[in-house]
């Protein structure tokens, strides 16, 4: 699959720092793709799960990343694009809608865990991590934070992403880690969808 993963500071709400690595998988093939994050002035949504989803999103993304949305509507137009798109379906029960992915939004000094069924959970937390090298970035981030010098927010993505490529199957090429400044921090700033990526190799 994949790992995508942010770091928020301890104080204050920016810079956060975006992450994730840029391979990805075709039945047994690996192959070299774009930044799974999209975003704009004052949200950002990683994507883990089916390509497909992922450009969807990303060719919607003005409608997802509109300034003061709240992101109980970003949900809802992540719902639309997917399913007008033929990534989603609907659980066993044919009720609830459902797609093969989990989603991070992140906002000015909030984390929201978006999971397959497209339950949002506002994460009390300055890391978060999904896809399948999830609990081995979450791992390596308690660890620095365990240890007694912490490194800057950079490094320790670095080293979250690090122990996701190094063990899990699923995860694969190059660190993709871009530092974001919100627009609202009085610097101006935001993420836009194609902004080149700051690429950490090893």
């Amino acid at each position: 699959m994949t790992t995508v993963a942010v770091i928020t500071p301890l104080s204050g709400i920016s810079p956060i720092v975006l992450g994730c690595d840029l391979g990805f998988s075709v039945g047994g093939l690996r192959f070299r793709g774009r930044e799974k994050w999209i975003g704009g002035r004052d949200v950002a949504i990683g994507y883990a799960g089916m390509s497909r989803g992922l450009d969807l999103l990303r060719a919607g993304a003005k409608g997802l990343t509109q300034p003061d949305q709240p992101t109980h509507d970003i949900v809802e137009s992540m719902i639309e694009l997917l399913e007008n798109g033929g990534v989603e379906y609907y659980d066993e029960d044919g009720k609830f809608p459902a797609v093969h992915a989990d989603m991070i939004i992140a906002r000015p000094g909030e984390l929201y865990r978006v999971g397959h069924d497209f339950s949002c959970a506002l994460v009390d937390c300055p890391f978060l991590a999904i896809g399948s090298g999830e609990e081995l970035a979450l791992g390596a981030f308690h660890a620095v934070q365990s240890s007694d010098s912490i490194p800057p927010l950079r490094q320790q993505m670095s080293l979250a992403l690090g122990a996701a490529l190094a063990f899990d199957t699923g995860s694969s090429g190059e660190k993709w880690i871009e530092e974001v400044r919100w627009a609202d921090d009085g610097r101006g700033g935001g993420v836009q969808s194609g902004d080149g990526p700051d690429r950490v190799v090893g």
